[in-house]
């Protein structure tokens, strides 16, 4: 559960980064180069999956220290772990578009945390859903930080079914379908 908070606060960075180049104007320069139109974005969610798999590593390292052990083994973990990227890289989509859409680095963060905040803390991340309101309970099962959380227990578990992967890719893979190509048409716009 820590794991996907993590990848999800993570990926707010992007967008931070994002709007701290266009203020500085190394997109401008990019743009003068014979490059791909979206590799400036390639390597800012290449640094994100860094960035994704050094915090999650971190974490995997703290537990094991603490006395957690992944009933699947490592062959639960790297499964998971490609799971994390797959939902970091979907994340990361979001807040390109708003490191395009807002001016200030720190704007950028408060909208995106202010974005986040409900989705992980409204989520199974903490609280087993079944000692919540039945209100909340309906959302946090329907939940997409739910979901991918879900899936990723799951897979360090070994008890995850190919239907909770699925589950937990909707969101990234509908993100990344819909905001890859939202984030080329602004940055062409600029």
């Amino acid at each position: 559960g820590i794991l996907v908070q993590t990848v999800c606060f993570n990926a707010v960075y992007s967008g931070m980064g994002l709007s701290t180049d266009l203020g500085k104007g190394l997109f401008d320069r990019f743009r003068s180069l014979p490059i791909w139109s979206l590799a400036p974005f390639a390597g800012l969610m290449v640094g994100d999956i860094l960035r994704h798999l050094i915090a999650g590593a971190i974490i995997l390292a703290i537990g094991l220290i603490l006395g957690y052990r992944p009933e699947a083994g490592i062959f639960g973990v790297i499964p998971a772990f490609v799971l994390l990227v797959a939902i970091g890289f979907g994340m990361g989509w979001i807040f390109l578009v708003f490191g395009l859409l807002i001016r200030t680095p720190t704007t950028v963060m408060t909208v995106g945390f202010t974005f986040l905040f409900p989705l992980v803390f409204a989520s199974n991340i903490m609280v087993e859903p079944a000692t919540m309101p039945g209100w909340l309970r309906a959302f946090v099962d329907v939940n997409p930080v739910s979901l991918m959380t879900t899936a990723i227990r799951g897979l360090m578990a070994g008890t995850a079914t190919f239907t909770d992967v699925l589950l937990a890719l909707i969101a990234p893979v509908a993100l990344t379908a819909i905001l890859a190509p939202v984030t080329l048409i602004l940055y062409r716009r600029q």
